[in-house]
């Protein structure tokens, strides 16, 4: 929302204001230009890619039933590549994932987010189905500065192997998008 106070009084209320703000909280105001002022959220967004199924020096991935596989993101927007994102600041974080996966051809395929490689309640996913999948994770978790958000899969009968561009032509391995909500708190109503 941009706004342009009018008058003296009101252009001083609005810096004010401006100082008022946490530099690092959810909702800032900033000044482009002079007399013109802009109001928005300020928070962190972030989306890692995995490009390939083959993991350098290791191959594809093989991961047995019952067993967690985490994917290690090879690209980066808004945060640096590797096994999940670092929370820069405590909150509620709304977390969407797909990835992709093989399994035998009664698998059953759940995925979790996970806060410091821990399942997060309230999260869990189910894929019912066999051969290859594209299991979507999303939902919302409680994560405080340092710790690190990802997702699991796993497969309830059979191993999983890793699925990427090499079978899926374009398509990413894994894609994990993280987006910090205004709230500090989850809140529910109802039963």
């Amino acid at each position: 929302m941009s706004s342009k106070p009018r008058g003296v009084l009101n252009k001083n209320a609005f810096t004010q204001l401006q100082n008022a703000f946490s530099g690092s909280g959810t909702l800032r105001m900033r000044e482009p230009t002079p007399g013109t002022f802009i109001f928005d959220t300020n928070a962190p967004a972030v989306q890692l890619q995995k490009s390939l199924a083959n993991v350098a020096g290791a191959g594809r991935l093989i991961i047995g039933a019952g067993e967690t596989y985490i994917p290690e993101y090879t690209l980066g927007i808004g945060a640096a590549p590797g096994s999940g994102w670092t929370a820069t600041e405590d909150g509620v974080y709304f977390v969407e994932a797909s990835v992709a996966v093989s399994g035998v051809a009664n698998a059953i395929f759940t995925g979790d987010i996970l806060v410091d490689g821990v399942a997060t309640s309230g999260n869990a996913s189910c894929y019912p189905g066999g051969g290859g999948a594209v299991v979507n994770v999303h939902g919302f978790v409680h994560a405080t500065l340092g710790q690190v958000i990802n997702v699991g899969i796993s497969s309830v009968f059979g191993a999983i192997t890793t699925l990427g561009a090499e079978e899926l032509v374009n398509a990413p391995a894994a894609t994990l998008t993280i987006l910090k909500v205004p709230s500090d708190e989850l809140s529910q109503s109802g039963s």
